[in-house]
C-alpha cells in the first residue's frame, strides 16, 4: 500500500470517529464476522450511504497479490442512538468481480450491567 493510501485511510478513520461509539464499532464488525456471504449478498443495494455520514472501518482479508481478492469495509452510520443500530457492508472491485453494496443490517449493542452501588 503506498504511503498516500495510507495517509488517506488514517485521515479516514480519525475524522469519521465521531459520532459513532467503540460498543457500536465492535456490535457491528461482531454481527458482520457472524454473517455468511449468502446473508449479507441477499441484501444488494444500488449504492453505499456516503463515507462522510458514516465510520468506515476496513475489515479486508489479507492478501497475497493485489489480483486477488477485494477490500471489504463496514460503514457505520453516525449519530445513531438506542441498543440497536444499522451498518453497511461494501465489496470493493476484485480481478473477477465488480465492487457492490449492501444492507443495511442490524447490530445490537450487548446489555449493560447494572451499576453496583457503595455500601
Amino acid at each position: 500500500m503506498s504511503l498516500l493510501t495510507l495517509t488517506a485511510l488514517s485521515l479516514m478513520l480519525q475524522v469519521g470517529d465521531s459520532g459513532v461509539t467503540e460498543a457500536q464499532k465492535a456490535a457491528a464488525l461482531s454481527a458482520f464476522k457472524a454473517s455468511s456471504s449468502s446473508v449479507v449478498e441477499s441484501h444488494k443495494q444500488q449504492a453505499p450511504p456516503s463515507s462522510s455520514c458514516c465510520v468506515v472501518v476496513d475489515v479486508s482479508e489479507p492478501m497475497r497479490s493485489a489480483s486477488f481478492g477485494h477490500t471489504t469495509q463496514v460503514l457505520i452510520p453516525k449519530h445513531q442512538s438506542g441498543s440497536r443500530f444499522q451498518y453497511f457492508i461494501v465489496y470493493g472491485n476484485s480481478t473477477n468481480r465488480p465492487g457492490a453494496s449492501f444492507g443495511p443490517f442490524e447490530a445490537h449493542l450487548p446489555p449493560q450491567k447494572p451499576k453496583e452501588s457503595a455500601p
